[in-house]
C-alpha cells in the first residue's frame, strides 16, 4: 500500500524516521540564543581572503588559467557548503563565540600543488602557516562550532588556494616547476 509520501511501503521489521535536526547555541555573553539550521547551500562558503596587496601575482596566474577568475576572488575555503545568507548573523555569532582567544597567525602562499580529476587538474598554492598547525586548528574550531558544515570530501581538510585548471599531461609537473621557480 502507498505510504504518506506516495511511495509503496513494504513489510519489514525496520522502521525509518525522517527528521530535521537543529542545534541551539549560546552565541554571546549577553545570552543571545542562535539557531543554526542543517539546510546548507552550495552558493556560500566560509573562506580566508588574502589581503588586496598580495593579489597581483595570484590574479596574474588565475587570469590565465582559472575558468572562475571573474566569478570569485582568490580564497582558501574553510567551510563548504555553508549556511544560507539569512543565517549569516547566527553563524557569525556562533563562530565569534567559538573563536574567542584564538590567536592570529601568518599565512604564506609558497608552494604549488595540484589535485587530479578525471579530465583535468586543479593547480593550487599551499598556505604555510606560522605557527605551524594554526590553520588546521582554526579549521577544527570552525567544524566544532558548526559541525553540519564539515566537508564530506575524501582526504579531509587540504587547505589550498586554487589558481587554475590544467590539462592532465606529462607537462603538468614541468609547468608547476616553472611556476615555482618564478613565484614570490
Amino acid at each position: 500500500p502507498p505510504g504518506p509520501t506516495g511511495q509503496a511501503l513494504f513489510a519489514s521489521d525496520h522502521f525509518g524516521l525522517r527528521c530535521v535536526l537543529r542545534r541551539e547555541a549560546v552565541a554571546s555573553s549577553e545570552g543571545l540564543t542562535a539557531r543554526s539550521s542543517t539546510a546548507l547551500v552550495h552558493h556560500t562558503a566560509l573562506v580566508l581572503i588574502p589581503p588586496d596587496d598580495v593579489w597581483g601575482p595570484i590574479q596574474a596566474l588565475r587570469k590565465k588559467h582559472d575558468a572562475k577568475f571573474q566569478r570569485w576572488m582568490p580564497h582558501i575555503t574553510l567551510l563548504y557548503p555553508f549556511v544560507p545568507e539569512e543565517d549569516f548573523e547566527t553563524a557569525e555569532a556562533i563562530l565569534v563565540d567559538a573563536l574567542q582567544g584564538f590567536e592570529p597567525f601568518d599565512v604564506t602562499l609558497s608552494t604549488f600543488g595540484h589535485f587530479e580529476h578525471r579530465a583535468n587538474a586543479t593547480a593550487w598554492l599551499r598556505p604555510d602557516d606560522l605557527p605551524s598547525g594554526a590553520l588546521a586548528a582554526l579549521h577544527a574550531k570552525l567544524v566544532a562550532a558548526l559541525p553540519e558544515c564539515a566537508s564530506s570530501a575524501h582526504g579531509g581538510f587540504t587547505p589550498h588556494l586554487s589558481v587554475g585548471q590544467l590539462p592532465l599531461s606529462a607537462d603538468l609537473p614541468r609547468t608547476l616547476a616553472e611556476w615555482q621557480r618564478a613565484w614570490r
